[in-house]
């Protein structure tokens, strides 16, 4: 092998390589971290009662970088926005919610949907495929953007 035959397949071997290792960086997307609202219950295909209320449970996550500094959001009362802050709104196969919360639900304060300031179970849950939607929002009424919503379909009989 002469030296010249050397260089030649040393440049297409580095060639190559730097060619493939091009392809690979900047391939990935970035990990989405913006606020999230994640329903637990009810589960997908969830099969619940016509007028009666639903027990819902989420999970909150997510950075808020609506401010000058990013920070983790979490709901808190209030009626200011504060970046990071703010409340949980459900609807049920509708553009208007049906109740809010600004806790985490749990067994001792669960978030029963809908709540009976915005209308009744027996209005409002009634039979069929339903899309059940949490939206995070700051205090003032203003979205949360962006966010992840929390999507689940279910069936009222």
């Amino acid at each position: 092998m002469t030296i010249t035959t050397a260089l030649s397949s040393l440049r297409s071997t580095f060639v190559g390589a730097a060619t493939l290792g091009l392809g690979l960086v900047g391939c990935s997307q970035p990990v989405d971290t913006s606020p999230a609202v994640t329903i637990t219950v009810p589960s997908a295909g969830q099969v619940l009662k016509a007028g009666q209320q639903i027990d819902v449970r989420f999970t909150i996550s997510g950075i808020d970088e609506s401010g000058t500094a990013p920070v983790p959001f979490s709901i808190v009362g209030g009626d200011m926005k504060v970046p990071g802050q703010g409340q949980v709104r459900a609807f049920l196969s509708s553009s208007n919610f049906i109740a809010r919360t600004v806790s985490i639900p749990n067994d001792g304060s669960p978030f029963l949907i809908p709540d009976p300031q915005y209308g009744s179970a027996a209005q409002l849950v009634t039979a069929g495929q339903k899309k059940l939607q949490l939206f995070l929002y700051y205090n003032d009424g203003a979205v949360v953007s962006p966010q992840r919503e929390g999507i689940v379909n279910i069936t009222v009989e």
